[in-house]
């Protein structure tokens, strides 16, 4: 059986994980500039084709707000 972790060792993970969120966050809202800067239209789907994500020009080009896209087929 493992020994529990120490609270240095804690403190460490706590900030090692910390970093990576922190790392991820920058880079989603780096995709989500990208994105929403586009001329192009973007959109998701789930593999029941609900939208999970429209950007803004998908939504003026279908118009419908999101409130109104998201989440239905």
């Amino acid at each position: 059986m493992a020994a529990k972790p120490t609270s240095k060792e804690l403190q460490k993970k706590l900030e090692m994980l910390e970093d990576e969120f922190f790392s991820c966050r920058q880079r989603e809202e780096t995709y989500r500039f990208l994105v929403e800067s586009s001329s192009d239209s973007f959109y998701v789907v789930d593999k029941d084709c609900k939208y999970l994500f429209a950007n803004n020009n998908y939504l003026v080009r279908q118009g419908v707000s999101k409130e109104n896209l998201i989440g239905r087929s």
